[in-house]
């Protein structure tokens, strides 16, 4: 048995099932992928990253105020001692 005959053999088993299409490839495009969560994990991490550094260039290219974080903390009369000592929070 050829590696791509186990391949076929697996997906016809086990993932077929779970697929719509009769075929693991129709029209060069995959049913599905197979990740490990970290993997899957660290995609969307840096998924969100892109996402986020895209919004800051479009604010900054739409001609909103850009503000440094010195800036920001003046205006809001925070400290850095103020944060050093603040408890920690998490953002789910």
């Amino acid at each position: 048995m050829f590696y791509g005959d186990l391949y076929y053999y697996q997906y016809r088993h086990i993932l077929q099932p779970h697929t719509k299409r009769s075929d693991y490839y129709a029209c060069n495009h995959a049913d599905c992928v197979l990740l490990s969560p970290d993997r899957y994990e660290a995609l969307m991490e840096e998924l969100e990253d892109l996402q986020l550094m895209m919004e800051a260039e479009r604010r900054i290219a739409g001609g909103e105020p850009v503000y440094s974080h010195a800036e920001v903390m003046q205006r809001l009369g925070i400290t850095q001692a103020d944060i050093d000592t603040a408890e920690d929070v998490e953002i789910e």
